[in-house]
């Protein structure tokens, strides 16, 4: 006759938990970095120089490498976010509209592009809250 104990590693359980939280933790932080670029695009094209020509309805442009002048708001108002998900660990800054290909690539009116003041931005904002993705003292179950 004998006795033994078992001893198991519930570490298996642990692991899954930590990744759960930890893969939560990115795609609150995709969701607020992309929701930042947006704002931060916005804000760039309202505070941009407007020093361009005046056209014949009144409105002044902008000149590259500025971001374009909101005239009446409709690039402004078509940027989305594209949320990130847990089946989908990127997030994304977008407009339909025709033209912001033309005012980006063409025009060089630097609004989302590498070199624009909201990528910039955004890229500062980013690594500051990076610190957030992090299991931190969550509780592992």
């Amino acid at each position: 006759m004998s006795i033994k104990v078992k001893i198991e590693s519930k570490v298996t359980t642990k692991t899954k938990s930590a990744i759960k939280i930890y893969e939560a933790n990115v795609v609150r932080h995709l969701n607020r970095v992309a929701n930042h670029f947006k704002n931060s695009i916005q804000i760039s094209m309202r505070n941009t120089p407007k020093q361009g020509f005046v056209r014949e309805d009144g409105h002044v442009t902008s000149v590259a490498p500025n971001p374009p002048a909101i005239d009446t708001g409709t690039l402004s108002n078509s940027l989305q976010v594209n949320p990130a998900g847990r089946s989908k660990m990127f997030s994304s800054v977008g407009t339909g509209i025709d033209y912001a290909v033309e005012l980006q690539l063409i025009k060089q009116r630097n609004f989302m592009g590498k070199d624009s003041p909201a990528r910039k931005d955004t890229v500062n904002f980013s690594n500051k809250i990076a610190k957030d993705i992090k299991i931190n003292q969550a509780k592992l179950r």
